[in-house]
């Protein structure tokens, strides 16, 4: 049986677990994604470029963030370097 960090692991079942906990992931990656989306779909869009005191300056750079976030995180996740961020590409006023 091979040796992974301190334990005797059958590598199927290692490998059957991180499916599980990346398929978890994913699901609930796209609940929070629809989540943000339908609250982003109902605020004023004068407040998606207005000025606040947070991490990021608006939540349209908030937002863009994210995006840049996990599209970098699947590049990783698929052997995949990444190139550039997304969001320099975004041409986009708003997210209809």
């Amino acid at each position: 049986m091979p040796y992974y960090k301190g334990f005797n692991v059958d590598p199927y079942f290692f490998i059957l677990k991180m499916k599980n906990i990346y398929i978890k992931y994913t699901k609930y990656n796209y609940w929070a994604n629809c989540r943000l989306a339908d609250t982003l779909k109902k605020l004023p869009p004068e407040l998606i470029d207005k000025e606040l005191k947070s991490s990021f300056k608006t939540i349209k750079l908030t937002v863009l963030h994210i995006y840049d976030a996990e599209t970098i995180w699947l590049e990783r996740l698929n052997d995949q370097p990444a190139v550039s961020w997304p969001s320099a590409k975004f041409t986009g006023s708003n997210f209809d």
